[in-house]
């Protein structure tokens, strides 16, 4: 059984009994998810990933309960910024490693104890 939604074709729902689910927006504009709860993304394939354009830039796994987080593509970085857009750290494809932002540093138990990247 399958059954279409279409609002004056900017947006398309469509849903594939027992198959796929497919949210299209048309040709621009977003889509919004806003409800008074939790969102919960719920895969019984144990991948949950996101796309741009089709292509996979990050997943995340269920590995036996272990959480595994995979770059989309080699060689490149997962990289972690404040809301300024000033960079933290990130996990560097290339060099399978992590690089810590010049002036920023590693804590241990408490701010007396850390790395710093200087």
């Amino acid at each position: 059984q399958k059954w279409s939604y279409d609002t004056n074709s900017f947006a398309t729902l469509t849903v594939v009994d027992g198959s796929n689910t497919t949210i299209a927006t048309g040709e621009s504009g977003n889509l919004t998810l806003d409800v008074a709860g939790d969102i919960i993304l719920d895969a019984a394939g144990n991948d949950i990933s996101f796309k741009d354009n089709g292509t996979q830039f990050i997943k995340f796994t269920n590995n036996g309960g272990d959480c595994e987080i995979y770059n989309g593509s080699a060689n490149k970085n997962i990289i972690f910024t404040d809301l300024g857009g000033n960079e933290i750290f990130r996990v560097d494809g290339t060099a399978e490693s992590i690089l810590v932002a010049n002036g920023k540093k590693i804590e241990f138990s408490d701010s007396n104890e850390y790395i710093s990247s200087n």
